[in-house]
């Protein structure tokens, strides 16, 4: 029976394996639905997994309405089905459909609008499909105008908040001209005079289902003496928008000011069919195999049916190790609790214990009180699992977990700071100390793996401690469902959102390499350093990126999540494809095995973020069309390795060539962390803008594409081979 019993958990480990590698290559799903059509082929079939971002807040920053949709999905929420049948579909719409083989009555309600909203398309009054147009052709999740933006045209704002005390801005006093100045998109004309209500706002419910509705807002400025014509898409519908120069009584929702559409516009402003969004694609492909999943069930009843007497058997063997468990268990709640102040956490010591009992009543609060959750159970996806117990004795057991327990109730949660779609984090007080906690989503039903994954987690980031890496306070619990990871919180924030808005406030001037980033880069590779060398494995990070950078109150870089990291045997067989694509080594990529030279691959992309502020390959072009390069095809370039994240004309010419060697398409190739420390720090100092690399030698290649190509040579390196970045308007020739 214990045969039997591995057997079953090795072939559920093996479907879950095979979703998680197949993730890798829906992230990479061509957005055009000619090219889609041949990419669904090779993925149907598979469950795939929908690719969503951790850092996501519905606030009115964003117009990824597919996320927030997705995100309320993953929560458990619904919403009623449009009422629209595929015939009465626009047909970009239809042809969407049609290459994932399903129909719009199928799709559950919030899918539906994010289908409709990702293919570029909003609703009027009379619930008509109004075409949407964006700049440059980028996704409907790009159209929001920020309040910089909003500023920067010259116009005011009715200042708000909302229930939850977030401040938020509606539109005042703001011409036409002024308006559509900043705006993103387009909107084929809508007849219908929407009502006297503001034309940009931000603000949003985390529960709310956006509207999406198209409205006409025309008028006379007595101010201007103009007659001015905006177009809005506003997330409520205009019945229940508030009146202008009034805030909403409840949660207010973003609203996106568009121009007319006109195709002799269309060409100056650079108006474009809005790409298709990875999230909305992936969505729709799970969909398809949950329905073509559901309607085979019927050639399985005859081996249903062989297995109740299996699962007789299995209720049995569950029911003896269960009392097996039970003294486990009541270790579990009984074991010794140490109180741990957030100020000492790093010293080592250990506070005297006391006994806790085990909690016989639920007693959750609201947010800003303590949070305690005793008597809720945990339903796992596939029974009672056998290891359970090894859950148990990782927190009672480890001499680490057992040092670190922070009594639960004396967390109190204050706000969230961001959401993901298996976890969250939030802002707590602990002894008068905020501190940052990281638990599993309350609002989804946990599987055992989900919990089990976190669990490693938590021990990971327990056993690191370097000053760039963020520091381990405790883990507080009550049961297993309910675990969470205390941190150092750092009210900073991460290094994307710092750089970009330094970018909106400064144009990029506000930092500079010699004075800032140097010692970022520093801080990071240190990191990296010591991670890399852990022994008896090196600990491999991969997720790399301004995103998961924290910045302390000294302007200190501290590595953050180590939920995908993982431990690297020389020799051993690691192909699993995680991480962010764009931040992604080539051979991670194309599924070949790789080792921690790919963290260096995704630092030599984080240095492109210091140096530009932005996102790599957000200004991928090609080079005939000039038109905007769709994420598949960028992949694809650097899977090739010929394509590379920019780096500005002000970048270091030392930095740029440790950025250079760092990014070299061959893992054996790049410098190892400790390298890079090495050459990083020898570039600091005052004379870094015209420092050139101390490199033992660095030689430039001349091609035929009259591109440069670098190759080096190191002590520790066998001799490099030429490396270049030309980019083809067809993605499948050979870089030359």
């Amino acid at each position: 029976m214990r045969r039997l019993l591995r057997r079953l958990r090795l072939t559920t480990q093996l479907l879950l394996l095979t979703s998680l590698a197949l993730s890798t290559a829906v992230s990479a799903a061509p957005s055009t639905p000619s090219s889609w059509h041949r990419h669904l082929r090779r993925l149907t079939g598979t469950l795939v997994a929908v690719p969503t971002d951790s850092t996501f807040s519905w606030n009115g920053s964003t117009s990824d309405l597919a996320q927030q949709y997705y995100h309320l999905h993953a929560r458990g929420h619904t919403a009623g089905s449009m009422n629209f049948t595929t015939s009465d579909l626009p047909t970009p719409i239809q042809t969407r459909l049609e290459a994932v083989g399903l129909t719009f009555e199928q799709l559950p309600g919030l899918l539906q609008r994010a289908v409709v909203w990702d293919s570029g398309y909003t609703l009027d009054k009379d619930s008509t499909f109004i075409r949407v147009y964006t700049v440059g052709g980028v996704t409907m999740a790009k159209i929001a105008v920020t309040k910089d933006e909003y500023d920067s045209a010259g116009c005011t704002t009715t200042n708000c908040s909302d229930p939850n005390g977030r401040e938020t801005f509606r539109s005042q006093t703001c011409s036409g001209d002024m308006m559509l100045s900043v705006s993103h998109c387009a909107s084929q004309e809508v007849t219908v005079q929407g009502g006297h209500t503001s034309m940009w706002a931000t603000g949003g419910d985390p529960d709310g289902t956006p509207a999406m509705e198209m409205v006409r807002h025309s008028w006379f400025d007595n101010v201007y003496l103009e007659n001015y014509l905006v177009f809005a898409i506003h997330m409520l519908a205009n019945v229940d928008e508030p009146a202008w120069e009034t805030c909403p009584t409840g949660y207010g929702e973003i609203i996106v000011p568009c121009d007319l559409y006109s195709a002799s516009k269309a060409a100056k402003n650079d108006w474009k069919e809005p790409a298709y969004g990875e999230l909305t694609t992936a969505w729709l492909i799970r969909t398809k195999q949950e329905i073509h999943a559901f309607f085979h069930l019927v050639f399985l009843v005859p081996i249903l049916l062989g297995g109740v007497g299996l699962g007789v058997c299995l209720i049995l063997v569950c029911r003896w190790r269960r009392r097996r468990m039970q003294l486990s268990k009541d270790t579990f709640y009984h074991a010794d609790v140490t109180t741990i102040s957030p100020a000492h956490a790093g010293s080592g010591g250990r506070g005297r214990g006391r006994r806790g009992d085990k909690p016989a009543v639920d007693t959750a609060q609201e947010k800003g009180s303590s949070y305690l959750e005793s008597n809720v159970v945990i339903q796992w996806s596939y029974g009672y699992p056998s290891s359970t117990s090894s859950l148990v004795r990782a927190l009672i057991s480890d001499p680490g977990m057992r040092a670190k327990r922070v009594p639960m109730e004396q967390l109190h949660f204050q706000r969230q700071l961001a959401t993901g779609a298996f976890g969250e984090i939030w802002l707590c007080e602990l002894e008068s100390s905020e501190v940052a906690v990281k638990r599993l989503l309350k609002s989804r039903k946990q599987t055992f793996d989900d919990v089990q994954a976190f669990m490693d987690e938590i021990q990971l980031t327990a056993s690191l401690s370097h000053p760039n890496v963020v520091t381990f306070l405790g883990v507080a619990w009550t049961t297993l469902e309910n675990v969470c990871m205390v941190m150092e919180y750092l009210p900073n924030g991460d290094l994307h959102a710092f750089l970009r808005a330094n970018m909106e406030k400064t144009g990029g001037a506000g930092l500079t390499w010699r004075k800032d980033k140097i010692h970022l880069a520093i801080g990071i590779a240190r990191a990296l350093r010591y991670l890399h060398a852990r022994r008896p494995t090196p600990l491999i990070h991969r997720d790399i990126k301004a995103r998961n950078v924290l910045l302390t109150d000294s302007f200190e870089a501290k590595l953050i999540d180590f939920g995908v990291s993982r431990n690297y045997a020389a020799g051993s067989c690691m192909t699993m494809g995680v991480g962010t694509p764009f931040w992604t080594a080539p051979e991670v990529l194309d599924g070949s095995v790789y080792s921690e030279q790919s963290d260096i691959y995704s630092f030599g992309v984080l240095l492109s973020e210091l140096d530009t502020g932005a996102a790599p390959y957000n200004d991928a072009k090609t080079t005939s069309r000039g038109s905007m390069l769709q994420p598949f095809y960028i992949l694809k370039l650097v899977m090739n390795g010929c394509l590379q994240p920019n780096f500005s004309p002000n970048c270091p010419p030392g930095v740029q060539a440790i950025a250079d060697l760092c990014l070299l398409r061959d893992p054996a190739q790049r410098p190892r962390a400790k390298t890079v420390v090495k050459l990083l720090e020898r570039l600091d100092g005052p004379d870094l803008d015209e420092k050139e690399p101390e490199l033992p030698m660095l030689k430039i290649a001349n091609h035929s594409s009259s591109q440069a190509a670098a190759a080096f040579v190191r002590d520790d390196m066998q001799p490099g081979k030429p490396f270049t970045r030309t980019i083809s308007d067809d993605p499948t020739l050979a870089c030359s």
